[in-house]
């Protein structure tokens, strides 16, 4: 106090009394208490002046929390107003729902648009009820219950007035709004889903006529002959089961008798990308030797 003491006997004060001020712990101030006659602060005062210190400590801690709070709401509220922002306008179909997946929260128009539903009667359903088998949500819920997320799930949809859609969809718990929540986004991919069926449909269709023509016929490497598929009629020519051929080579077969014939075929189809009528010489399982004429 020695640098204050000239100045504070000028102003007239003869006692002085200093109380700490605990911010977070830390003492970032003092609180000081003059007094004009010396020996003014008795027991009693002291006493209750460290009460007063202790509680406007608390109080001075108390404002800048709720400033500081009043900041953090505010980047919050901001941050949630751009979230939803982007959800409004985002092409990808995006919606939230309360009450373990059955209740919406939140659904973009976007996601309106997938489920050909207007969004004021979103508010009243059940995202269940879009599901074409009702027991892909219960397994997704499941896994959700668990904490897990469900990425990419293919998944069938029944939309209103319009045929089924397949979608790829992800789900993720988080909390929203202050309650347990699901967030879910979904693409359309029901092009790329009807492309893929008829593609292996056509695969089938082709498999069944390649399987259901008279003559031997089989698909191999070049070089090294392995047998990547045959027909029936192979089978019944050579004597191996398909199963016994795919995969195989037909030079450790040994099916041909003659490789100089075989090499005759690579050489042509190689340079002239194919070759008719080559008579050969196979040997079959029993090791019979038939004629054959390749093409």
């Amino acid at each position: 106090f020695a640098p204050w003491r000239e100045a504070a006997i000028e102003h007239g004060y003869s006692a002085i009394a200093a109380f700490p001020l605990f911010i977070k712990e830390k003492v970032p101030s003092v609180l000081l208490v003059y007094a004009s006659e010396a020996n003014s602060f008795d027991k009693e005062e002291l006493t209750l002046l460290l009460h007063f210190s202790e509680a406007l400590s608390y109080g001075i801690e108390s404002i800048r929390l709720k400033e500081k709070n009043r900041h953090v709401e505010k980047a919050l509220r901001e941050s949630e107003q751009h979230f939803r922002f982007m959800l409004d306008v985002s092409p990808i179909a995006v919606r939230v729902a309360k009450n373990n997946g059955h209740s919406y929260a939140y659904a973009n128009a976007s996601y309106s648009r997938f489920f050909n539903t207007e969004i004021s009667k979103l508010s009243a359903g059940d995202p269940e009820q879009f599901y074409a088998d009702q027991n892909d949500y219960h397994d997704i819920i499941k896994l959700l219950k668990q904490g897990e997320t469900v990425s990419d799930r293919l998944v069938r949809y029944s939309i209103p007035n319009s045929d089924d859609k397949w979608g790829l969809s992800t789900y993720i718990p988080i909390e929203f709004e202050g309650e347990p929540a699901v967030l879910a986004w979904f693409y359309d991919i029901t092009e790329r889903k009807k492309l893929e069926d008829n593609l292996l449909l056509s695969e089938e269709e082709y498999v069944k006529a390649f399987d259901a023509v008279p003559d031997a016929l089989s698909i191999t490497t070049l070089f090294d002959g392995e047998f990547i598929e045959t027909n029936h009629a192979v089978s019944e020519l050579l004597g191996y089961s398909r199963t016994e051929l795919i995969g195989h080579s037909i030079l450790d077969l040994e099916i041909w008798v003659d490789k100089t014939q075989r090499e005759k075929l690579t050489t042509s189809i190689k340079n002239t990308g194919k070759i008719n009528n080559l008579e050969a010489k196979f040997r079959n399982k029993n090791g019979d030797i038939l004629d054959i004429l390749l093409s």
